[in-house]
């Protein structure tokens, strides 16, 4: 499953580490993302091994990342995992899109208004 265009709001919710029974160690963070949907909602996702010792900047990332829900008992318990991320890429804004929006306001170039005034009236018309 893929989230696009999130935004980090905190990087360092909660870090563990630790030594595995077989003596491989071990690490997770949790970090605060917030949507930019219509309606916003706020997820927080887990980041295991490598990926917990990546540095994320408060900026847009697009994760791919794993649902998973386990009860233990009788409760039920859902752990969002990221298998990977990048930084969100902003598309550029065409400059064909700019002069689009520029024709719907005006449509036609006002032209000057020119007067056909004979030759002998311009010299009477003089301020001096």
């Amino acid at each position: 499953m893929k989230l696009k265009n999130v935004i980090i709001e905190d990087d360092n919710l909660f870090e563990k580490s630790g030594t595995s029974g077989n003596g491989k160690e071990w690490k997770y963070k949790l970090i605060l993302v917030k949507t930019q949907d219509k309606y916003p909602s706020k997820i927080v996702l887990q980041l295991w091994g490598n990926l917990a010792n990546a540095t994320l900047t408060l900026s847009e990332y697009d994760f791919d990342i794993v649902i998973d829900s386990r009860e233990y008992n009788g409760k039920w318990y859902t752990d969002i995992k990221v298998i990977s991320f990048v930084e969100s890429i902003k598309e550029p804004k065409h400059v064909a899109d700019d002069q689009e929006h520029l024709k719907e306001f005006n449509p036609d170039p006002i032209e000057p208004i020119q007067k056909d005034i004979p030759a002998e009236e311009e010299k009477d018309q003089l301020p001096f």
